[in-house]
């Protein structure tokens, strides 16, 4: 079917060129709702196109970070670069938890690259919580428009508002818990201000 490898080129290109575009979340989304299509194909299929969008990212962003980043910019990567030398499953494991996070992953990568570390060798971790992560965004979107749509009809339950009350949360938490001061200083802080 010809929206699969439409949906696969524009997550890569959403997660080629973050600055610009909207995250590869939230074009899965687009696509899982316009066109009704089902759960699982469009998980597998924009994850995977993030996953390859992530890989060349971490090829050749530690080529160009020397000219294009500021030197706080290099700090940042080189704090996440020094998480990634662990060995072993403390690397996966911060892989992982940070990948569930809705922090962009260009720096992991990035980090990645500035520590000698190939891009394939976070790949797995990544993937998987890419899945998760992007599946629970997926979920609460649809619950929470489709509370929305039946509340609009008159026709709901208490089970469908509270799930859209959960839909929410999840929404706001994306949005507006600042993840880099949790992750990086244990710090609990909300960010009002995320629109240029």
């Amino acid at each position: 079917m010809w929206i699969y490898p439409v949906l696969f080129l524009s997550t890569m290109v959403a997660d080629s060129v973050p600055i610009f575009l909207p995250s590869a979340w939230v074009v899965m989304v687009v696509f899982f709702m316009k066109f009704k299509l089902p759960f699982l194909p469009v998980l597998c299929t924009g994850v995977c196109g993030s996953a390859v969008a992530r890989y060349f990212h971490g090829l050749y962003l530690p080529k160009v970070a020397d000219s294009v980043l500021l030197r706080a910019k290099q700090a940042d990567l080189e704090l996440f670069g020094k998480k990634l030398m662990q060995k072993g499953w403390r690397r996966y494991c911060f892989v992982f938890f940070y990948t569930l996070t809705p922090l962009p992953a260009t720096v992991l990568f990035a980090a990645a690259g500035i520590a000698k570390i190939k891009p394939r060798q976070i790949l797995i971790p990544f993937f998987v919580g890419r899945f998760i992560g992007y599946g629970i965004l997926m979920l609460a979107i649809q619950t929470a428009v489709g509370g929305i749509r039946r509340f609009r009809h008159g026709a709901t339950s208490w089970i469908a508002l509270l799930t859209g009350v959960f839909g929410f949360m999840v929404m706001f938490a994306v949005l507006f818990i600042d993840w880099r001061a949790l992750l990086e200083r244990s710090r609990f802080r909300l960010r009002f201000k995320i629109w240029k």
